[in-house]
């Protein structure tokens, strides 16, 4: 039993020299931390006045700290402050620091010199990743909040570059589709951005079945569509990827939103038997073609030829050939 104590006792005497030491290592941090910060704000102590200085941790080298100066008759607003750093987001309970450091975070530097926190990631002392775990930062993207996709970090700062306009304000990226090819590799990524920026003039196009138009043609893609390849870095218009035939881009036709299907007559979005029934009905003046059967705003080509939603086989013609090249198709006949 006396031995038990003994050994009870010599383990209580070193845990508590081991605390004693860390809790030493950290108020000696933070007695350097609050006198660079001194320093750094020309700070002279007054008797309402005072530094509340929190070490957060350590980042190799450099010591991640939060400080304001108090001043006790002072009273502050519960406002909630927030910052970007990198991918991350920070935020305090209130605003502590000036308008480039609301969350007054800093970092002291070996040579006892304190920056923000902000400016330590920017000269790349430290990683935006880093400060998130020290200091408890969220992930976080203006395009991908919830860190949901996969690209937009190189895609994002491409388009930006591609746009080059200030005013442009881009917003709603999305990633809709992501296809393999048979090894297993990522071939292309369809991605949604709806366009900042617009030209005026009526546009059209036919992608596979799918009839995209309208009267304004965006930039940078003329029907917010567009196609990412990993494999070369190269970003198309959903247009342009289908005139590359890149390996199964007619699976991103699944995803989009287009205006019309070419063979749908009866105007259900959807290619069936009922649409080759319907053009016969049409061709016997039974039925009436849809509204939109002519396709009008192909107005930017030189004497352009007309086209039909009903003209399935594209000879520029609405005849009993059409209704037979929807049945092939349903019949899955080449």
């Amino acid at each position: 039993m006396k031995k038990l104590i003994a050994i009870l006792l010599v383990v209580l005497i070193f845990s508590s020299g081991t605390l004693a030491v860390s809790a030493n290592g950290s108020e000696n941090l933070t007695e350097k931390c609050t006198s660079a910060f001194a320093q750094y704000k020309n700070y002279t102590p007054s008797a309402t006045t005072y530094i509340q200085c929190t070490v957060l941790g350590e980042i190799g080298e450099y010591a991640v700290f939060r400080a304001r100066i108090i001043d006790t008759e002072c009273a502050y607003p519960c406002i909630c402050s927030e910052q970007i750093i990198g991918n991350y987001k920070f935020m305090h309970g209130y605003i502590i620091g000036p308008k480039d450091n609301p969350t007054g975070l800093y970092v002291l530097t070996p040579e006892g010199e304190v920056i923000s926190a902000l400016e330590a990631f920017n000269q790349n002392l430290v990683t935006d990743e880093a400060l998130a775990e020290v200091a408890g930062g969220t992930y976080y993207s203006l395009f991908d909040p919830e860190n949901i996709y996969k690209y937009e970090e190189i895609i994002v700062p491409k388009l930006k570059e591609e746009i080059s306009d200030p005013f442009a304000d881009i917003k709603g990226y999305k990633e809709l589709y992501e296809h393999y090819n048979n090894k297993g590799e990522p071939e292309y990524v369809l991605i949604y951005l709806p366009a900042p920026l617009f030209y005026s003039m009526p546009v059209a196009d036919l992608v596979g079945d799918c009839v995209f138009y309208g009267d304004m043609g965006g930039i940078p893609f003329t029907y917010d569509y567009g196609v990412y390849v990993p494999k070369t870095g190269e970003i198309y218009d959903l247009i342009h990827a289908f005139e590359l035939e890149i390996e199964g881009i007619e699976k991103a036709l699944g995803y989009v939103y287009y205006n019309a299907l070419m063979g749908d007559c009866d105007s259900d979005k959807k290619l069936t038997i009922k649409d080759a029934t319907y053009l016969q009905k049409c061709l016997a003046g039974i039925e009436e073609f849809r509204k939109d059967d002519e396709i009008i705003v192909f107005l930017y080509e030189e004497n352009p030829p007309a086209r039909f939603i009903s003209d399935y086989n594209r000879d520029g013609e609405r005849n009993i050939k059409d209704a037979t090249a929807i049945q092939k198709k349903l019949a899955k006949i080449a």
